[in-house]
């Protein structure tokens, strides 16, 4: 999306990328850039990647695949202590 703006010294746009995970979800803005109307190149001033605050599709994943490790390290743990079948 661009979106023009406009200052007391300098005017631009700034370009806001963004995504979702379905249609249902909400928008994450990924990046957003500006560019002065009188300079040639984009200013980076947000990445969402380098703070790398995971989603909430990409949470919900996390908290599952966490919980299945806890479950699969619990096994062991009774496998390991109940002695075997003679």
């Amino acid at each position: 999306i661009q979106i023009p703006i406009r200052g007391a010294q300098r005017s631009g746009i700034v370009y806001c990328y963004a995504t979702r995970d379905s249609l249902d979800d909400e928008w994450h803005v990924d990046k957003l850039e500006f560019k002065s109307n009188n300079q040639p190149n984009r200013y980076l001033f947000y990445d969402r990647s380098l703070r790398r605050v995971p989603t909430p599709f990409e949470q919900e994943f996390l908290d599952y695949k966490k919980e299945l490790e806890e479950k699969k390290a619990k096994e062991s743990m009774t496998s390991s202590t109940t002695p075997a079948p003679v």
